[in-house]
């Protein structure tokens, strides 16, 4: 992480554990602190839907942050928001039978409360392989921006709330 007052000077203002770890797009939190969702770059084995697991770093102050918690992935989430007591993801759901290394497939929504435990959005298109662009959500309603598979700009307005 790096700091500046004036966006010329630059001094390195956290450090993370290793090179194998990801940081995200930083989100405010309804608590009024941030929080960072990111990856570890490296291939596991286990109950997450697609090899690698997302990463959340949280801060009270966008300088000093807090070692990550490792999370089960549940598809290949590409966009976060953080919403009054809600965090939505968007990507791809790896398809059945896949071994999840590449990240499309289907819309794949999901929701959750502490950025741990993640619920599926049902009822949403089924395009296969889109490309999410962005997400947002005030943990009610959910907005996706997404491409579908013949290059065509969609967007997905839904309840979110878990």
């Amino acid at each position: 992480m790096w700091q500046s007052d004036d966006g010329v000077s630059w001094t390195e203002a956290w450090r993370g554990q290793t090179a194998s770890y990801v940081m995200g797009p930083i989100l405010k939190t309804s608590d009024g602190g941030y929080a960072s969702f990111g990856m570890v770059d490296s291939w596991r084995e286990g109950d997450a839907a697609v090899p690698t697991d997302i990463l959340i770093w949280t801060s009270p102050d966008l300088i000093h942050w807090n070692s990550p918690d490792r999370v089960g992935r549940p598809g290949w989430a590409r966009n976060f928001s953080a919403g009054p007591g809600c965090y939505v993801a968007a990507g791809a759901q790896p398809p059945a039978g896949s071994d999840g290394v590449f990240d499309d497939g289907t819309l794949g929504v999901w929701t959750s409360v502490d950025g741990q435990r993640w619920q599926t959005l049902t009822d949403i298109p089924t395009d296969p392989h889109i490309q999410v662009l962005s997400v947002t959500g005030d943990g009610k309603h959910v907005v996706i921006a997404f491409v579908d598979q013949d290059g065509v700009l969609e967007f997905l307005v839904g309840g979110g709330a878990p």
